[in-house]
């Protein structure tokens, strides 16, 4: 039995394995960049996590304040960073509820001025056993600064992870939390 092709299939079939021969070039070449690519996370639409975790924060309130957002995420999700800054990785978040005090720890992309004083940042509250390693460190909008366990911050509920955007007000001096772009990042 002999098989005849036309020219569109034969030209289809060139293409096809042309770009089969590209990709397999392209992995001999840069196998770990390549292939971890495919199966990477990548920023969604919020630019804080895959686009699957993007609508999935809860208002969370202190002191009848809204701070930022609860999370319930599996273990080993990634938080990206929204925007280039200088990550912190020692900062403890200290609460108190009903006279009982809790400490926290997290990381912050801070966002500085021309004199190094943190414009604005967001904060994330969240167990990390890496948290603790680096104290400082520049980090690119898209890059990971958070990995989340499945440890809870129990003041808030069952949350694993509590993100906050601040800005500095210059009326007070201080960093205080963003309306704007908790609702910006966090669709809260």
């Amino acid at each position: 039995m002999r098989l005849i092709l036309d020219r569109k299939t034969l030209f289809f079939l060139f293409i096809v394995i042309l770009f089969i021969d590209i990709f397999l070039l392209a992995v001999c070449v840069y196998p770990t960049n390549i292939l971890l690519s495919l199966f990477e996370p990548r920023p969604g639409s919020c630019l804080i996590f895959e686009e699957k975790y993007c609508k999935k924060g809860e208002p969370i309130y202190y002191n009848n304040h809204l701070i930022g957002a609860g999370y319930r995420l599996p273990k080993k999700a990634v938080v990206f960073a929204p925007f280039d800054g200088e990550v912190s990785t020692s900062i403890t978040a200290n609460l108190e509820k009903k006279g009982e005090k809790f400490q926290y720890p997290g990381a912050a992309v801070n966002v500085f001025d021309d004199i190094h004083h943190i414009k604005y940042n967001i904060r994330a509250v969240y167990y990390d056993a890496r948290s603790q390693q680096l104290p400082t460190y520049n980090i690119k909008r898209g890059e990971v600064f958070a990995i989340v366990s499945e440890k809870t911050i129990n003041i808030f509920g069952d949350y694993n992870l509590i993100l906050g955007f601040s800005q500095h007000d210059n009326a007070i001096k201080m960093l205080k939390p963003s309306l704007e772009l908790n609702k910006k990042y966090l669709g809260i």
